[in-house]
């Protein structure tokens, strides 16, 4: 590869799609959100006739990471017969709550909770920002995984009840403090 042709190359289009100003993830990883957003807002705003729009990406992250929660807890008690350090529970717990994801996630979160513009839940620090929510959350769900993990061990099951909604409470609070209250 020789960036100095590169550089010199002038590239040139024979059709120019008009399209919105783009959208900013800043430090997140929310790229498939703002991408599927971008392609979202385009078609509704062509059906509603206006200039500019923007879909609330903060919404739509705020409840992802809630079911990756949700589906956190769900793996540790489906893996819960798996001795400790087992390699697939190790990588559940490595692995945690993380900001990725793909079309097919983007698609099951808008099915269930729908999509908002973005002045109903605009960006926040916390939003654009995501490595300390993330740190905080996982070390949360470690807590909880361990007190599951024994809780089972002993077959006492309304323990486990009780750590999951201790748990899903506390995180549903702390989503509502760092991303606004959907």
């Amino acid at each position: 590869f020789d960036s100095e042709i590169a550089r010199k190359m002038t590239f040139r289009f024979s059709v120019n799609n008009k399209t919105m100003s783009a959208t900013n993830q800043k430090s997140s990883g929310r790229c498939w959100l703002f991408a599927a957003t971008n392609v979202l807002r385009e078609i509704i705003a062509k059906k509603i006739n206006v200039d500019s729009f923007e879909l609330s990406q903060s919404y739509l992250a705020f409840w992802d990471k809630f079911e990756r929660i949700n589906y956190f807890v769900d793996s540790i008690i489906d893996t819960s017969s798996l001795p400790d350090g087992d390699r697939t529970v190790d990588y559940i717990l490595k692995t945690g709550v993380h900001d990725g994801g793909q079309w097919d996630m983007f698609v099951n979160v808008v099915r269930k909770y729908g999509i908002v513009p973005k002045d109903a839940m605009p960006e926040t620090f916390q939003s654009s920002a995501t490595a300390n929510v993330n740190k905080y959350v996982n070390l949360a769900l470690k807590k909880a995984a361990f007190g599951i993990r024994k809780a089972i061990r002993e077959g006492d099951n309304d323990k486990v009840g009780e750590i999951r909604r201790n748990l899903l409470d506390s995180c549903f609070s702390f989503l509502c403090e760092c991303y606004t209250v959907p």
